[in-house]
């Protein structure tokens, strides 16, 4: 069941300011809860030197590796203080089943509906990211919903095929439009 909730929480990306991670490592600081980071980049030795026991960094991993935390971890965190394009791991998130907490910043608040498929913080907002990672954390009602609504937004809006329908409709709307302002 894609569905059923792992443990611990996941953060895959780059180890550099505008990814949010130094905030992770600060929330995590009295979080008792294991934190799993896949990923290399600037800050890296520096955070891993002020991290808490149970916060691991795991560097650069195989695709294969990111799609088994994913089903191993409860809930996947995307704290970015930029503005985000559409990050692959959001929608590798929703097909697995798994809950996101992300700022709400760019396409992570179009992906993440709050209280729906995740839970949204403020950008660069510690107090509010520490207090929807202990929500997730302390409710296991609230990871399964959450998650198998993550994975039904997936199936509904982000498959293969969903996006190819998306695709040819675009293209057929716009050469409609061409069309009619000949």
């Amino acid at each position: 069941d894609p569905t059923e909730p792992g443990y611990g929480a996941l953060f895959l990306g780059m180890i550099t300011p505008e990814k949010g991670v130094e905030n992770i490592v600060k929330v995590w600081g009295d979080i008792d809860y294991p934190l799993d980071l896949l990923g290399e980049g600037s800050m890296r030795k520096s955070l891993e030197m002020q991290a808490p026991t149970h916060v691991n960094f795991h560097g650069v991993v195989s695709h294969n590796e990111v799609f088994h935390k994913l089903k191993k971890c409860a809930f996947l965190v995307m704290p970015s203080i930029c503005y985000e394009g559409l990050p692959l791991v959001l929608i590798e998130a929703l097909a697995s089943g798994r809950p996101i907490i992300a700022s709400r910043r760019g396409a992570m608040k179009t992906v993440v509906e709050d209280g729906v498929t995740g839970l949204l913080f403020e950008p660069d907002d510690v107090e509010d990211m520490r207090e929807k990672v202990k929500t997730m954390i302390n409710s296991k009602e609230l990871r399964v919903r959450l998650g198998r609504a993550a994975r039904k937004r997936y199936l509904e809006s982000y498959t293969p095929e969903r996006t190819y329908e998306k695709l040819m409709q675009i293209y057929e709307d716009t050469l409609r439009s061409s069309n009619r302002n000949r």
